[in-house]
């Protein structure tokens, strides 16, 4: 009952009361009179005093929440059109989508989400077209221990559209409660009508005698004023969760360009930016999201908030928080626990990954990208039989779908099996021939067979089929590989044309890129003061955008200033860099520990090769781990590789004099080896260096191969190269 019906009660109760006292002193008598105070009898306070425990356990209650085992579950079915019409077919879906918007406010029930209904419906051997239909509706939720099922259908007389539903209990098939609502146009059902057949809905199916329901808000406030702009919005939601990045940002854009504020629109939006590359989109669409995130539920906002948290505010603990929240309040949300697996397989929690994304694929079991994340978890621990038994039903559960066989194929890159990975990139552009991700891993299969000719063919594939916020990546391995091949000239010119694009377009992460690689290439060419300028300006990059890796940050940028201060001579101050490094390790996460502590070595053999006996060389070079394989990233990649020269113990070897063993370590370095994880791209330099032990350990043939080999790798590279001219003068003589 209300606070005012409560309160006349109380009244009530104490004009009753009898007026049976006793006399108790109040303090002691001034004068002969007594002073006393009268108080009700046992009879009438033990009841009084009953009462109001009663209440105020009442009033407790009611602000307990309700464990989700108590919450009554509820399914939305799809509606049926009786109006005739088929023009107005999308509203079989519009309507339940947007009572399950509504419904999901209410603390008393667990409403089954439409995302989740299909998947329940695919997992019963159901088609798509069964959703819409209520005998098999209500036999796919009994299945599933759903108690409650809304079934519906619309109509339409002139202008008045009517929505007709039934809560029915679906073990008994009886119908709980039923309910109609009507207005003038489309747009009455957003504007009244879900709101009435909510409330109605809720009413019949029930929440615990005495407990009080917050009244609901008004669907409007939750999701949009205009229908057409709900039904971009559904169609471009099912897109991005179906990975197609373009359609999803087309449809979603034009329900934002009819409505705004729709906040959860752009957390969609968002997502296919970040598929298509477009990280400045992304950026400015869960700013939007966040703004207007008062218009969203409580799940959406907690969606928008961890998000927003990655990726605006850099604070993975923040993130990490708001997931474990989503996931206790909302336990069947799939994508949830996907996230949550995805965060922690990021920061090197795996069984916790492994944890949380199996509870993603219990929720759908043909959930593929809960499959795929878990193939890349097994892999990075060399679960190989596990991780491609994960991309294997990924694939069943996906017919057709290029992204799973590309997986496949990275993963055979990774275990070193390049044959059958080349295969599967093939497979996968057969299916879907525009898809980019394939043209990129064959160009890096082709790099690591050293056939540069088929490697620089992919990259063009992956250019010309490149969406536009994908064409400047293309663009930037292409001067990627320029640089590799030895044409640095080409290669900065092609870095500093994409800096200009970047810059045009305010996109500072492409800024920032460029400046990392460009830092690298001017130290090859011996402008210093250009490459600790490029250095400075990446530094400044990320401690502005991510705050939370700070010494990881400062970690890198030793390194890159030493590294600079290696290629100029200055070993002093390479080594003060490594002074600067080692403290800072002690910091570092786990997820950042590992790249930091092998830049660490690296940068300490190079100084110690550079400046010391070969013996201090060779036990320092002796200590580096060369890396796993990252994955196919272009960002991954490019930070793997670079800098490009890991053959430090080689050359400690070869300065010794202990030939055999440089010659060894550096056949070593030119192996695919299926014994390990290790995938970096092979320098042509290389092969010039093993020309050149080989040649001093009087092994003329072995050296000419040599040399071939890298005049024929590097034969469009800069000619002020002296390596070009010495391999030359060597071959000639031999």
């Amino acid at each position: 009952q209300s606070a005012d019906d409560l309160l006349a009660e109380l009244v009530r109760i104490e004009k009753t009361l009898p007026a049976t006292t006793h006399a108790l002193p109040l303090r002691k008598p001034q004068t002969s009179k007594q002073i006393t105070v009268r108080l009700p009898s046992k009879k009438v306070w033990m009841p009084a005093a009953a009462l109001l425990l009663a209440l105020i356990a009442l009033l407790v209650w009611q602000f307990l929440p309700e464990g989700e085992a108590a919450k009554r579950t509820v399914a939305v079915l799809g509606f049926r059109n009786q109006t005739g019409d088929s023009g107005l077919d999308y509203l079989r879906e519009t309507i339940p989508n947007l009572l399950i918007t509504s419904l999901e406010q209410s603390k008393h029930i667990r409403v089954t989400s439409w995302q989740r209904l299909r998947d329940l419906f695919r997992q019963a051997g159901r088609d798509e077209a069964a959703i819409y239909d209520d005998e098999a509706g209500l036999d796919v939720c009994r299945g599933q221990g759903i108690e409650a099922v809304v079934v519906g259908f619309f109509s339409k007389a002139g202008e008045t559209f009517v929505s007709d539903v039934k809560v029915l209990d679906a073990g008994t098939r009886e119908v709980l409660k039923s309910a109609s609502a009507r207005g003038e146009g489309i747009n009455s059902i957003l504007k009244s009508q879900i709101d009435e057949i909510s409330r109605a809905v809720g009413r019949g199916i029930g929440k615990p005698v005495l407990k009080l329901e917050a009244p609901a808000r008004p669907i409007m406030d939750l999701t949009t004023s205009s229908m057409e702009a709900y039904n971009y919005f559904l169609r471009g939601r099912d897109d991005a969760d179906n990975l197609y990045a373009a359609d999803a940002k087309k449809f979603l854009e034009k329900a934002l360009a009819l409505d705004p504020s729709f906040a959860v629109a752009y957390l969609y939006l968002a997502s296919a930016d970040a598929q298509l590359r477009d990280f400045r989109a992304r950026e400015e669409a869960l700013k939007n999201a966040r703004e207007y995130s008062a218009r969203a539920t409580e799940k959406e906002r907690l969606y928008i908030e961890a998000e927003y948290a990655d990726v605006i505010e850099n604070d993975s603990g923040k993130k990490r928080r708001l997931l474990l929240e989503l996931t206790e309040k909302y336990p069947q949300e799939k994508y949830a626990h996907y996230e949550l697996g995805n965060h922690y397989f990021v920061h090197k929690r795996n069984s916790e990954a492994f944890l949380e994304l199996e509870k993603a694929i219990a929720l759908d079991p043909n959930f593929g990208p809960a499959f795929n994340m878990l193939g890349y978890a097994y892999a990075e621990i060399g679960d190989f039989g596990k991780a491609e038994a994960a991309y294997k039903r990924y694939i069943s559960a996906n017919p057709g779908d290029a992204n799973p066989v590309d997986s496949l194929a990275e993963l055979y890159l990774r275990m070193g099996h390049l044959d059958q990975a080349e295969s599967k990139y093939r497979e996968a552009l057969d299916a879907r021939p525009d898809f980019t991700g394939s043209s990129r891993g064959l160009a890096y299969l082709f790099a690591l067979r050293e056939n540069y000719h088929e490697s620089s063919r992919w990259l063009e594939e992956f250019l010309a089929k490149a969406e536009p916020t994908e064409k400047m990546e293309a663009q930037w391995l292409i001067s990627y590989y320029d640089y590799f091949l030895g044409r640095l000239e080409k290669s900065l010119a092609g870095f500093l044309a994409l800096r200009k694009i970047g810059e045009s377009y305010g996109t500072a992460y492409i800024v920032s890129t460029v400046d990392w690689i460009s830092g690298f290439i001017y130290s090859d060419l011996g402008r210093f003061d250009d490459a600790r300028k490029a250095f400075q300006s990446i530094d400044e990059y990320r401690k502005k955008g991510d705050p939370v890796h700070q010494n990881a940050y400062a970690v890198n940028h030793a390194f890159e200033l030493g590294w600079a201060d290696l290629k100029q001579g200055r070993l002093d101050d390479a080594r003060a860099r490594l002074g600067e490094i080692k403290p800072l390790l002690l910091t570092l996460d786990q997820e950042d520990l590992s790249e930091m502590t092998f830049m660490y070595q690296l940068l300490g053999a190079e100084v110690a090769l550079a400046g010391e006996s070969s013996e201090g060389a060779l036990a320092a070079a002796g200590r580096l781990q060369l890396m796993d394989f990252p994955g196919n990233n272009t960002p991954g990649l490019v930070s793997y590789n670079t800098p490009f020269f890991k053959d430090v113990l080689a050359r400690a070897y070869w300065k010794k004099g202990e030939l055999d063993k440089a010659a060894a370590e550096y056949r070593k370095l030119m192996t695919i080896n299926p014994a390990n994880q290790v995938r970096m791209m092979i320098h042509p330099l290389y092969h010039y260096r093993l020309g050149r032990v080989l040649e001093e350990k009087g092994d003329k043939t072995g050296a000419a191969g040599e040399y071939r080999k890298f005049l024929d790798y590097w034969k469009d590279a800069d000619p002020a190269h002296p390596e070009l001219a010495d391999a030359r003068k060597r071959l000639a003589a031999l």
